[in-house]
This record gives C-alpha cells, sequence and structure tokens, in this order.
C-alpha cells in the first residue's frame, strides 16, 4: 500500500527501472479551469517522494 502523503495529482503509473532498481510514480494533475493541467513524475523511496518532473501541458478551460 502506498502512503500518498504529499503527492499532487492522480496517480496513473507506478514502475520500477530494472536496470537501477529505482520506483517513479507518474501523476498528472487537471486544472478544471482554476490552474494548467500539468503531469509529475516523482521517485519513490521507501514512503518518501522527491518530485524529479514538473510539466504544464495544457491551459485549463476558463484561460482558453
Amino acid at each position: 500500500m502506498l502512503n500518498s502523503d504529499g503527492l499532487i495529482g492522480i496517480v496513473e503509473r507506478y514502475y520500477k527501472n530494472k536496470s537501477d532498481g529505482k520506483r517513479y510514480l507518474h501523476s498528472y494533475r487537471l486544472g478544471g479551469g482554476e490552474y494548467n493541467d500539468s503531469t509529475l513524475i516523482y521517485e519513490h523511496n521507501q514512503n518518501e517522494y522527491k518530485k524529479i518532473y514538473g510539466n504544464i501541458w495544457a491551459k485549463g478551460y476558463r484561460q482558453i
């Protein structure tokens, strides 16, 4: 079971890198017109998450 404290967005994927054994979470956050949509990638180490990538990929509906 994952402790999702500190994560932003909805987790879409959880995967493990075979070459180094590191685990990653891919999440997305939908703006709903109040803020920009984005995708986020976290490195997972036991119960801690380190955000290693974040990108704004679309504007919310109110901003278009």
